[in-house]
């Protein structure tokens, strides 16, 4: 292997760390990794997904989709550890995507790494270096990292959501840029399919694009804050308690002409030809 190549140019050195915090994380979480189901909610996320069936409110589809993809090529006496491992996984690359978010926010303060001297450059790689290290070990973190609990999986979605915006901010001024929001919209659908948590980082996302586009001052930062509200009840509780609900009773409330099938075919009609 040419070191001499590898830390040539940023790119490559922030490969070679970043892939540093994967393999450590996954190695450690492997070994620890819980090896079948455990007396408390991973076991009954361990039965949903390899039955396809429906967890307690507020629900985790994808979690268990993907669990049942998993599941479904294993032997039965490894169905749990299979979908334990979706967790490790997912909490791996959480370590990863920590790193490199750490990389991105030092950059923001110091300028790009190509340009720093050598002592910065330390200090950018080894601080998003021993960051990961340090998260990857930390309680909270490493229980969720080695059995089948949401937490793990939405963490992910979560530090994918902080990092796109940062990478949205870096880019922000080239063209089709707002293509990294959709993205993030995006990301925030798929994260709701496994816990409601990644709707937090919204308002991360809401400071991030405040401060890109706008000159601060007290009233407009108000404003962003508000909308910030505004959006976030507009997905919970609204979206996905409020609709759902109202689909259910829409039945007996059109005397049966209306189903809550046919309601929803409506609802997305009228919101694609409003946008």
């Amino acid at each position: 292997m040419d070191f001499s190549l590898i830390f040539a140019q940023h790119k490559t050195r922030n490969l070679f760390f970043a892939t540093i915090s994967f393999a450590y994380a996954l190695l450690i979480y492997t070994l620890t990794v819980a090896p079948t189901a455990s007396f408390w909610d991973p076991a009954e996320y361990i039965a949903i997904s390899n039955t396809l069936q429906i967890a307690h409110p507020p629900g985790s589809p994808l979690f268990a989709i993907i669990g049942r993809v998993v599941s479904m090529f294993v032997p039965a006496q490894h169905v749990a550890l299979s979908i334990n491992m979706i967790s490790v996984v997912a909490s791996a690359f959480t370590i990863v995507l920590l790193y490199l978010i750490v990389v991105r926010l030092i950059e923001e303060f110091r300028g790009p790494a190509d340009q720093m001297d050598f002592m910065d450059q330390v200090g950018l790689y080894g601080g998003g270096l021993i960051a990961a290290l340090t998260f990857t070990v930390t309680h909270t973190q490493w229980f969720n990292a080695v059995e089948a609990e949401m937490y793990g999986s939405s963490m992910l979605f979560t530090a994918l959501v902080v990092w796109v915006a940062l990478k949205w901010s870096s880019n922000h001024d080239e063209p089709y840029s707002e293509r990294w929001l959709v993205l993030i919209a995006y990301i925030f659908g798929l994260g709701i399919g496994v816990h409601l948590l990644n709707l937090l980082a919204l308002f991360f996302v809401a400071m991030i694009i405040y401060f890109k586009k706008f000159e601060f001052s007290i009233k407009t930062f108000l404003v962003m804050m508000g909308i910030s509200v505004v959006a976030f009840l507009s997905i919970y509780p609204i979206t996905i308690i409020l609709i759902p609900d109202f689909a259910g009773q829409i039945g007996s409330m059109t005397y049966g002409l209306i189903g809550p099938a046919t309601f929803i075919i409506i609802f997305i009609l009228s919101i694609s030809f409003g946008i």
